[in-house]
């Protein structure tokens, strides 16, 4: 069941703005870039509230950080919350971020010219975000099933635990640990770029999600627990307003702008981020619903 108020709700009157903390994975991973763009707009200021972020190398940790009690809400992916045993009846999903599978299979560059295919990662590692002992994370989920329409049993791979930064993917191959990675956008360009890795399959494309995964999935979720619902439904609410806010700003914004506004200081990934967007910035839901 998934519990989602859209109405926006008039911003809080007192003088200081309600903190919200927010645990996901990161940073700087393009699927929950409405969440870091939120602040840099103002879209929480306007909802009388501040979001502050708690970063972790999968969508597991960040879950198993809210429920702890360290954060008020989470993001991740929602095939990751459903499966979570420690999230049953206590943490659900409010609002929808992104509506595509938000992953790209990248291999190892030294492998260029010998896997040409998914069967061809028969025997192979291939890094995923670290899941946590409740459940796996959902580039897992998103690597088993590419694993799997290639008729190939989960287990011909062995998954190995990654974090969820460029730097973390970049040494990860290098270092030889892995021979392919599942990883989020702007992470797949600046491995292309400084020819680390070539994708393999990317999911941003529709046509290759209908391909290997037989259609569109909804991808990543604001998540609230049971507290934050029965007893502060009013923060929950601002926070949803905020987003949608936020969604509705980048449906209107060019991907130089959007991108200007997340990194202003630094160049190289402005540029990046801006060349992602423009080929795939509708993959953000523009409204927060669940559709």
């Amino acid at each position: 069941l998934f519990w989602v108020s859209l109405c926006f709700c008039a911003p809080a009157q007192a003088a200081a703005p309600v903190s919200v903390r927010i645990s996901l994975p990161g940073p700087g991973v393009a699927p929950m870039l409405p969440l870091e763009l939120m602040s840099k707009i103002g879209a929480d200021r306007q909802e009388g509230i501040q979001v502050h972020f708690r970063h972790f190398g999968g969508g597991p940790l960040a879950l198993k950080d809210m429920l702890g009690g360290n954060s008020d809400f989470a993001a991740m992916g929602l095939s990751a919350l459903a499966e979570n045993h420690d999230a049953r009846g206590k943490a659900f999903a409010i609002a929808n971020i992104v509506q595509v599978p938000a992953y790209t299979l990248m291999v190892a560059q030294r492998h260029r010219g010998k896997i040409r295919s998914l069967r061809d990662l028969h025997g192979m590692r291939i890094g995923v975000h670290t899941g946590a002992k409740a459940g796996k994370s959902s580039s897992q989920h998103i690597a088993e099933m590419l694993i799997r329409s290639a008729g190939l049993n989960e287990d011909a791979v062995n998954f190995v635990a990654t974090g969820q930064n460029s730097d973390s993917y970049a040494a990860v191959l290098q270092s030889d640990a892995a021979d392919a990675l599942i990883v989020n956008e702007p992470s797949a360009t600046a491995l292309e770029r400084n020819q680390i890795a070539f994708r393999l399959v990317d999911l941003h494309d529709p046509d290759q999600s209908r391909k290997y995964l037989g259609g569109l999935m909804q991808y990543t979720v604001l998540v609230a627990n049971t507290e934050m619902l029965n007893r502060q439904s009013e923060v929950t609410g601002h926070l949803i307003a905020a987003l949608v806010r936020t969604l509705r700003w980048i449906q209107i914004r060019s991907p130089q702008e959007i991108a200007e506004r997340i990194a202003p200081d630094n160049r190289e990934r402005r540029e990046m981020l801006a060349h992602f967007l423009s080929r795939n910035k509708k993959m953000y839901a523009p409204d927060a619903v669940f559709s």
